[in-house]
């Protein structure tokens, strides 16, 4: 009740402090009346949205047949664990009733912005004592309704039983109300809002056969994040690690720059310089060539697929594995290309680097 905004709990006080702000700004003009307008339209159906989310949720945990065999079995949790529960709630319900401090509190965390004018500590009183009396008035008419409902109720026998079940004598757990089915009129008021992605078989012989509904409310924020952010990115880091590859097949003289098995050309500076070594040397400069190409196969590994430290010991795995993809990588690309001419390298070095500088382009671009 308190996350609704209803009294007399302290949601309730913050969000009559917001509906005081976005009130008071309609004595401005131009995009800061617009702007108040938009909060006013804004809270009234977030708090409506609310009440009805949290109605939501009380009737599919508390109420119908236990969908589960482990919900059937759920009984209720020891005091320890719902001591701190009834604490937060009753100091919720307290400064519903007692708001005075805290609202001063509030306004004085406003006194250091600039932009806003000087709120008068009158009104900051008079606003404290009315909610203050708000909320007290309603909890004495909210206790009062209950002792009346429990006089009228004093002598009359309360019976129980199971509720209408639609014409089915043995409803099911399967046949009741779910959050979906409950949430269909908002969204359909929503609709224009809401994307709601539906699959169904329908019944279309007299022996119909095995029938099926989905449905899918997209969130309209993560879909136009996905659009509009998420695919960009993607696109932008795959010329990222396309030009990465080209230049570790460039660096560590692989095909189709070079073909390390042979380098019949024999026109690589260093590698003419190997020809001349044997031994401990030639060890260490064969080292060195496998350190850099492992260094370009890690970096490409670590940008398709960043580790996580709370993996813990699954990263050396999954490290070696993800690096050993991209030695296939490189062993399929010379296993089915051909080794360029010569006068095709520098294109095909130029290639990398006009799809990076492509790349910083459209980010620097899509930044903006």
């Amino acid at each position: 009740m308190s996350i609704s905004g209803l009294p007399p709990f302290n949601g309730f006080i913050s969000e009559f402090l917001v509906y005081f702000a976005a009130f008071q700004a309609l004595n401005y003009t131009h995009a800061t009346l617009l702007l108040a307008i938009l909060a006013i339209i804004s809270l009234a159906a977030i708090g409506g949205l609310a009440s009805f989310c949290f109605t939501k949720v009380v009737g599919i945990v508390f109420l119908g047949e236990p969908r589960t065999a482990q919900a059937a079995r759920a009984e209720e949790a020891s005091r320890w664990l719902t001591a701190p529960l009834v604490i937060l709630a009753g100091l919720c319900l307290a400064i519903g009733l007692f708001p005075e401090n805290f609202i001063h509190l509030a306004f004085a965390g406003l006194t250091d912005v600039v932009r806003l004018g000087p709120v008068q500590p009158a009104m900051i009183e008079r606003i404290g004592a009315n909610l203050a009396l708000g909320s007290r008035l309603f909890l004495l008419i909210f206790m009062a309704v209950l002792l009346v409902r429990k006089l009228l109720y004093r002598n009359k026998v309360i019976a129980t039983g199971p509720t209408w079940g639609c014409g089915f004598t043995r409803p099911t757990a399967r046949i009741q109300y779910t959050g979906t089915s409950y949430v269909r009129s908002v969204i359909s008021f929503f609709r224009p809002f809401a994307l709601v992605r539906e699959t169904e078989v329908r019944l279309q012989r007299i022996f119909p056969g095995r029938t099926e509904y989905q449905s899918r409310v997209e969130d309209i924020a993560e879909v136009g994040l996905h659009l509009g952010l998420a695919l960009p990115l993607l696109a932008l880091l795959l010329l990222v690690i396309v030009s990465l590859f080209m230049v570790l097949l460039t660096e560590n003289s692989r095909v189709p720059v070079d073909d390390p098995n042979t380098h019949l050309e024999l026109t690589m500076i260093d590698e003419v310089m190997i020809l001349d070594h044997s031994g401990p040397d030639l060890a260490l400069i064969e080292l060195g060539s496998f350190y850099k190409l492992f260094f370009y196969a890690a970096f490409i590994f670590l940008i398709v697929c960043p580790l996580n430290g709370a993996w813990g010991l699954v990263n050396v795995p999954l490290f070696f594995a993800g690096v050993g993809l991209v030695y296939v990588a490189i062993g399929l690309v010379e296993s089915g290309m051909a080794r360029f001419k010569m006068n095709l390298v520098p294109k095909f070095i130029l290639t990398s680097l006009i799809s990076v500088f492509f790349a910083a382009i459209l980010t620097m671009e899509f930044v903006k």
